[in-house]
């Protein structure tokens, strides 16, 4: 017989909100709470052990606080749901600028429930946020869900270190009971800043695949022209972009699925994107695509976001790699660069072609959730492009 779930509403005066939720944890049966503030979520997390005492107490006396005469704060019960995606995040909490826009499509539009943990202040205003975004993948024929853990920020103030357990360990433990096996996601990836590495290896189980790096080659005058190929420009994914697509998949153990319905939201859709499409035809098939981005990790590069090449037609993939080269140069950048697995099969031809490989100065890390998938699979078959990321 199917477990029964209920959702529950109450609501109580701020000065009591935390032993409301205290009493909720005693009660044994609660597998989530969301605290509402005038009909907005100011805080959400599953009621593990320890959670409120060790973590969220602060954060809750904080929304608690009386500040004035004000409506009770509702608190909510539910046996499920999806986490809430933050307006906004100030200047103490993120070192980018992000738009509504921006937030919308990277949180919004992919497959599934928007994979967000976030804490509020008082104010209302974001102090913590773990952001994640699930991507379709493919490992030897089946489907399962990979999500790339984006903009995790903890405002300075609620910064705990190494030594403790802070938001951003708790945000990040929420996430992995909310989503990991037997959830959606199959294994969580990223390329973290130094401190999100050390406070991820030591607080979050965060395994260190490799330094990754880059393979770079000078932006160049013009492309070359090969007889039987044309190589062609612009911003729309091409329409039979599935028919390389399933020709590359064929070849890779492990991977994002780069299909055009996921190019077109990665890339098209993107709000100020400025991508373009680089592909190039032999006999009208598509043989090579490359994902040209007028920006890269460093100030004066331009970048491969994405490249599909099923290893066969050497010539179309230099064809389509010269003219994103060229691109490179029209733009103003010096040189072009690329993110591969050491053992993806444009890296032995790159390498001929004159490419070096220059570090990335990011490590590259993976947590598993599913207890089929291990590390070592991902470091020898996974393949993967700068795209997976939210570098560029």
């Amino acid at each position: 017989m199917a477990e029964r779930t209920f959702k529950e509403s109450f609501k109580v005066a701020a000065d009591q909100l935390v032993d409301a939720v205290k009493r909720l944890i005693h009660e044994g049966n609660v597998r989530r709470v969301i605290i509402k503030q005038e009909g907005r979520t100011v805080v959400e997390f599953p009621l593990t052990v320890g959670v409120v005492g060790t973590v969220f107490a602060p954060v809750l006396a904080a929304v608690g606080a009386p500040a004035g005469p004000g409506p009770a704060a509702p608190a909510e019960s539910p046996a499920g749901g999806g986490p809430h995606v933050p307006p906004q995040a100030g200047p103490d909490t993120a070192r980018r600028t992000r738009t509504v826009a921006d937030w919308r499509w990277q949180f919004l539009e992919p497959d599934g429930a928007p994979r967000v943990m976030v804490a509020r202040d008082e104010r209302g205003e974001v102090v913590a946020h773990f952001g994640c975004v699930p991507r379709r993948a493919v490992a030897d024929g089946g489907a399962f869900v990979a999500s790339n853990g984006v903009d995790s920020m903890v405002a300075r103030e609620y910064r705990a270190g190494l030594k403790r357990r802070g938001l951003f360990a708790r945000l990040g433990e929420m996430y992995v009971e909310s989503f990991g096996w037997p959830g959606p996601d199959h294994f969580g990836y990223g390329l973290p800043s130094p401190v999100a590495f050390r406070v991820g290896c030591r607080l979050l189980a965060y395994v260190p695949l490799r330094d990754a790096s880059l393979l770079v080659r000078p932006a160049a005058d013009s492309a070359r022209c090969v007889p039987g190929l044309d190589v062609q420009i612009g911003p729309q994914a091409p329409r039979d972009l599935d028919e390389l697509w399933g020709r590359v998949a064929a070849r890779q153990p492990l991977s994002v699925v780069r299909d055009r319905r996921y190019m077109v939201w990665r890339y098209e859709r993107r709000p100020g994107g400025a991508y373009q499409f680089v592909l190039a035809r032999r006999g009208g098939a598509p043989a090579a695509l490359a994902v040209f981005a007028p920006r890269a990790p460093s100030e004066d590069g331009a970048t491969v976001a994405d490249l599909l090449w099923d290893g066969d037609d050497e010539e179309a993939l230099r064809a389509c790699l010269d003219e994103t080269a060229a691109l490179a140069q029209r733009e103003g950048r010096n040189h072009l660069a690329l993110l591969a697995a050491p053992g993806a099969p444009e890296v032995r031809s790159l390498e001929a072609e004159g490419w070096r490989q220059v570090p990335l100065g990011l490590p590259l890390i993976a947590r598993c959730f599913a207890p089929d998938l291990q590390p070592e699979l991902l470091r020898s078959r996974w393949s993967y492009a700068l795209g997976d990321f939210d570098l560029i």
